[in-house]
């Protein structure tokens, strides 16, 4: 809801029909070739990428390099009020069962094991990586960004209790008012500053 004060769509982390649902429907075709494909990261991208692949008939192989599906929504959802984002992942992993998509958990993904499978087709979904903004620089004070903060591989150990943070929120989205959160009770005195009505 909270995009809708910055005039975009509503949308769904979950559902990317939300907010456009008088749009076209697309008919799920299963092929008469299926081919093997190859998904490497089993974060919700991969897993809807091996979702849509098995759904259209070919044989799907996730490799995750964690022990755990999920990549960063799996942080997210560790977040206090936030759990419902593990949801997600819960019922990507299901229709993955449902459809036999092969999840192999622990495999790093490299140019030779991709030769040694042979796959037909490999779709990297290895996550986002957040890009410093321009005013970071120098050591006049220490930056991490939300993921650092919350899976606590932040410099340093990230913002202890007593430390002043200031949390700069440029798109106006729950990430800085629930790394806040987190913040706060750990003891850190927190501002946000946002262009976004949050």
């Amino acid at each position: 809801v909270g995009r809708m004060g910055l005039n975009r769509w509503l949308g769904c982390i979950e559902n990317p029909r939300t907010g456009r649902e008088d749009g076209p429907v697309g008919t799920v075709r299963l092929t008469s070739k299926p081919k093997d494909v190859l998904v490497v990261g089993a974060g919700p991208a991969g897993l809807q990428a091996a979702i849509a692949a098995a759904r259209n008939g070919h044989r799907v192989t996730v490799c995750e390099k964690d022990t755990q599906a999920g990549g960063q929504v799996r942080i997210a959802a560790s977040v206090p009020n936030r759990a419902e984002f593990g949801d997600m992942i819960r019922n990507q992993l299901n229709e993955c069962r449902r459809l036999g998509v092969s999840i192999e958990y622990g495999v790093s993904v490299w140019p030779g094991l991709v030769e040694e499978r042979t796959p037909d087709h490999v779709v990297v979904a290895t996550g986002a990586e957040p890009s410093r903004p321009w005013w970071v620089g120098g050591d006049v004070v220490r930056v991490a960004d939300v993921r650092e903060v919350l899976d606590g591989s932040a410099a340093d150990g990230g913002p202890q209790p007593g430390h002043t943070v200031v949390v700069v929120d440029e798109i106006g989205f729950h990430h800085a008012t629930s790394v806040a959160e987190v913040l706060a009770d750990r003891g850190c005195s927190v501002e946000i500053v946002t262009p976004g009505m949050v």
